[in-house]
């Protein structure tokens, strides 16, 4: 299983932020040598596997990226994108529908074909794109 576009779309914008850290991210994440994808009543988790042990970072046990929100069209909500990096390695990056009642939802728990449909939101304004750049540059500090 591979990435899907919008996965790897959304982690170029943290992989973009100018850190050396970020940089070292991008290299474990095309280090990967498996994807596995888990679905949720609400979204889905994307694991990885096999990443390159000689990339790790030094830092805290764990530390979440909140990416770029993405959503489905005709699904009402935002679909929250966060990468979590555990002992200095990628390891799951995870999807969730918010602000949305899925009890109003007449069918099966977030189907692939939702997974599909995914597309980044492209509607942040230069002032929320740049407070996204800062929390990726605040946890991207807590690395060496």
């Amino acid at each position: 299983m591979r990435l899907t576009k919008v996965e790897r779309a959304a982690l170029d914008v943290l992989f973009a932020v100018d850190h050396p850290c970020a940089a070292r991210l991008q290299r474990q994440l095309n280090s990967i040598s498996e994807v596995d994808r888990e679905w949720t009543s609400v979204g889905f988790f994307t694991h990885f596997r096999g990443v390159a042990e000689g990339l790790r970072l030094q830092g805290p046990a764990r530390a979440c990226f909140n990416l770029t929100p993405g959503q489905v069209p005709g699904v009402p909500g935002v679909v929250s994108l966060v990468l979590f990096v555990d002992e200095g390695l990628i390891h799951f990056l995870e999807g969730h529908l918010t602000r949305f009642d899925w009890s109003e939802v007449d069918g099966p728990d977030w189907p692939e074909e939702l997974h599909e449909a995914l597309v980044l939101d492209d509607s942040a304004d230069e002032e929320e794109a740049e407070q996204l750049r800062q929390s990726h540059l605040e946890v991207l500090r807590q690395f060496r």
